[in-house]
């Protein structure tokens, strides 16, 4: 058995493994990687930590900014003082109401789901996607021309109400003049409010709209005058608001 076994052994040949096709692999996969990282990033909104109710005013004078979110639409305090509705002047009721919205959604022909595909509303004579992109006539024309070449029966669109962020846009640039210094905004949406819809209205919130070219939308009207189009871009979420509460009105 041992002779047997020395024989066997000294029959064994070494075979070295190539590892060329794996090191090639690798080198092919490596530069693939890095170039999707691009593709892959997680945009994110910077928020701080949740406030009790409304600040009341400091000693200071700051501006002490909460924008209240709900069904009804944005009310507004200032200095712990709420802020009427710009339009009425009504001492009661959001600061901004809801406003006609126009939605355009495409539906799948095998499913029959329906996919919301953008938003229009209007605000001072000014046409706007999602209501926070203005966009020209002749480019929305073009846009809603090509859909319906491409989707025909498939492209439907319903009337509904949303919030009126171009409206918030431009009462928080008017308020961001008197206070240059100030960056902080509270935010208290109510329970039940649309993730996107408080995306849309953190987007109103932190820039002036128009004030940067968007490549997302072709044909969009360019902003212009100073290129610092910031406004309130340091968000603090506050406690959640309840319907029929005082918060909700006038303080």
């Amino acid at each position: 058995m041992t002779r047997r076994s020395s024989r066997w052994k000294k029959n064994i040949k070494g075979t070295e493994v190539n590892l060329i096709p794996v090191l090639n692999l690798i080198a092919i996969l490596i530069p693939m990687m890095l170039i999707q990282q691009e593709y892959i990033s997680i945009a994110g909104i910077q928020v701080e930590t949740p406030l009790q109710g409304i600040p009341q005013a400091s000693p200071e004078k700051k501006l002490d900014l909460t924008l209240s979110v709900t069904r009804e639409g944005y009310y507004i305090h200032a200095g712990g003082e709420y802020m009427p509705n710009p339009g009425t002047n009504a001492m009661q009721g959001p600061t901004l109401p809801l406003v006609e919205t126009l939605v355009y959604e495409s539906r799948d022909p095998e499913t029959g789901q329906e996919a919301e595909l953008f938003r229009i509303m209007e605000y001072e004579g000014i046409t706007y996607i999602d209501g926070i992109q203005p966009v020209s006539q002749a480019a929305l024309i073009q846009k809603i021309k090509a859909l319906e070449d491409r989707l025909g029966s498939d492209l439907l669109s319903r009337q509904t109400q949303d919030l009126n962020y171009p409206g918030l846009n431009s009462v928080l640039a008017k308020l961001k003049r008197r206070h240059p210094q100030e960056k902080r905004i509270n935010l208290n949406p109510q329970q039940g409010i649309p993730f996107q819809n408080l995306v849309r209205t953190m987007d109103a919130a932190r820039r002036k709209i128009g004030g940067s070219t968007s490549p997302v939308h072709a044909g969009m009207i360019p902003g212009g005058g100073s290129r610092d189009d910031s406004l309130f871009p340091d968000i603090r979420f506050g406690r959640p608001h309840t319907p029929g509460t005082k918060q909700e009105v006038q303080p």
